[in-house]
């Protein structure tokens, strides 16, 4: 059985982790936008790619 968001974050010290979840995605808001989900890339792609470089990842 998958873990939920709850159990995922804490696992891991809190400067490793960074969530993105938009305003009706209908994986992590309960909402019904399935198009907002594919742009994650798009809109975060850059900011993931410091963030991982940040930590040393």
């Amino acid at each position: 059985m998958p873990k939920v968001r709850s159990q995922l974050l804490s696992m891991a010290p809190g400067y490793r982790i960074r969530s993105y979840c938009d305003t009706g995605d209908p994986f992590c808001d309960s909402g019904k936008n399935f198009p907002i989900h594919l742009t994650y890339l798009l809109h975060y792609g850059n900011d993931a790619t410091r963030f991982v470089v940040a930590i040393g990842g």
